[in-house]
């Protein structure tokens, strides 16, 4: 029995031999081979919770219950396919914890492409900040922390004026 085998694998080594050679003889192949498991394994990952206070927006009806509720919001137009958006995701919801007067939200513009269009989202990830009237403060294109804490300060001020009016009128 062991002799019957032996024409099998003598014939399998014919066929693997030259394959395994000619792909040592390309190692820019093995890189691409490894670098497209790696981009496949990713893509199979769960999209990371943003977690804080921050809201999907997933119909239209709460897209126009977002708008309508007076209050200042950050937009994040993300994809899930997007490995910026999935590295700002928990910092954002981290974000959301630290602004309480700020409602802050999320669009999948793969799922809801007419709200991502009214905002005009062209490449991902977007971040629209709005004060309590819907008017648009600015856009940051790219996750840069830095930037949207920079027009979140208007906001930020307003708040704290407000603020220290109503405690002038307790006051008194």
């Amino acid at each position: 029995s062991k002799t019957a085998l032996r024409p099998q694998r003598h014939v399998m080594m014919d066929v693997v031999a030259p394959v395994f050679e000619w792909l040592t003889a390309r190692p820019l192949v093995w890189i691409m081979i490894i670098y497209l498991i790696i981009k496949q394994w990713q893509a199979r990952q769960p999209f990371p919770e943003s977690g804080g206070k921050v809201k999907s927006i997933g119909t239209d009806a709460e897209w126009a219950a977002a708008k309508a509720n007076g209050r200042p919001k950050v937009i994040d137009a993300y994809a899930t396919w997007c490995p910026p958006c999935r590295a700002a995701a928990p910092v954002y919801g981290q974000m959301s914890t630290l602004y309480p007067d700020v409602d802050f939200y999320k669009v999948d513009v793969d799922k809801n492409p007419a709200v991502a269009q009214e905002l005009g989202v062209r490449s991902m990830p977007t971040f629209k900040v709005f004060d309590g009237t819907h008017k648009e403060l600015g856009t940051v294109v790219g996750f840069q922390r830095s930037q949207i804490e920079k027009l979140l300060e208007p906001v930020r001020s307003a708040t704290a004026k407000s603020e220290s009016a109503k405690a002038e009128t307790k006051a008194e």
